[in-house]
């Protein structure tokens, strides 16, 4: 597992492509100059990574703050190393005998996350090593959100479950992405409510070395917003507006849409819901819907569907001319 570059890196092997996030092991020095101090003094790592503690300077030991949790002995000269892998999370506060104490003086503090987070966009190269590996993803009220894994080396049978926030109850579990195959799996999910929702994880795990994964267990993970925006519907005047979807792949895509004024309320409740058989489509005439008609705005879409899979536009017809206004729908930029 791998972790945000908050702090300086050693990369444990070499990179499998540019940009990827390989487990790695954060570096602490010990000085005495200009005083004697851990440097960083502060550190955010993820469960099962590993601190290098590298006394440069000095006589200094690196003592946890809970008495037997990890110890580097007693004080010595430099140069030294010390290491410790950290498999639970918490806050864990460290300090050199001779010259600190808990808090005071030459002191220091790892923060030991359970997850990162991943927004739209994301594309990282991630190992195995301590699976199961949690992520977390902000997600809007009224959107929805596909991730992607994709098997890379060693033999990972990949798992990808939406979890609760305790990590442990599985609210959704992911899909081959080409059932005969199972290299990548794909998750994808609504949050249709008025909430914003950022408790919830997402879990990757491999079935076929659940306890022993190691760091030659490769995957990739990706993600995305899939919600799709139209920016103009007119149901005003002697305007109407449709709304056209498109499901043109081989699985049902079911979703929501959305209407909203120009001042970005939601006109339609709680948003009207769709489902979409394989190569089906669907036209809603906006006239139709509750609350819809006398305003004008815009309208989004979340769906169950991959990203790019659902497609479709709005269209405004203006009787009296014969004039149409297309208005595609357009997903969130890569």
């Amino acid at each position: 597992m791998s972790h945000r570059p908050v702090v300086a890196l050693v990369a444990l092997g070499c990179a499998l492509a540019a940009g990827s996030a390989q487990a790695a092991t954060a570096v602490v020095t010990l000085n005495t100059v200009p005083d004697n101090l851990f440097t960083p003094q502060s550190v955010t790592i993820r469960v099962g990574d590993t601190v290098v503690w590298n006394n440069v300077a000095g006589i200094h030991n690196v003592n946890s703050d809970t008495p037997g949790l990890f110890t580097s002995g007693s004080p010595a000269a430099a140069p030294w190393t010390f290491s410790h892998t950290f498999t639970s999370t918490g806050t864990f506060g460290y300090h050199c005998q001779p010259h600190g104490g808990p808090g005071v003086g030459m002191f220091g503090t790892i923060v030991v996350l359970d997850s990162i987070e991943l927004t739209h966009g994301s594309d990282m190269i991630e190992e195995l090593g301590g699976a199961p590996d949690r992520y977390r993803i902000g997600q809007k009220p009224f959107s929805s959100y596909e991730v992607v894994v994709d098997a890379l080396a060693g033999n990972p049978m990949l798992e990808l479950r939406r979890v609760d926030a305790t990590g442990t109850t599985t609210i959704q579990t992911g899909d081959p992405v080409s059932t005969t195959i199972d290299m990548s799996q794909s998750l994808r999910w609504q949050n249709s409510t008025a909430n914003v929702q950022d408790t919830e994880r997402v879990r990757v795990s491999s079935s076929t070395c659940p306890t022993n994964c190691t760091s030659n267990d490769v995957y990739r993970v990706r993600v995305y917003e899939t919600t799709l925006a139209l920016p103009r519907y007119n149901q005003t005047g002697t305007q109407t507006s449709v709304v056209v979807l498109q499901n043109p792949t081989n699985y049902t895509v079911a979703g929501t849409i959305f209407f909203w004024n120009a001042a970005g309320a939601l006109v339609n409740g709680t948003g009207t819901p769709f489902s979409l058989g394989p190569k089906a489509a669907q036209v809603l005439n906006a006239g139709s819907v509750a609350g819809v008609a006398g305003t004008s705005g815009t309208v989004t879409v979340s769906h169950t569907g991959r990203y790019g899979d659902l497609t479709g536009k709005a269209v405004a017809l203006e009787p009296a001319t014969g004039f149409s206004f297309d208005t595609p729908a357009v997903p969130r930029p890569r």
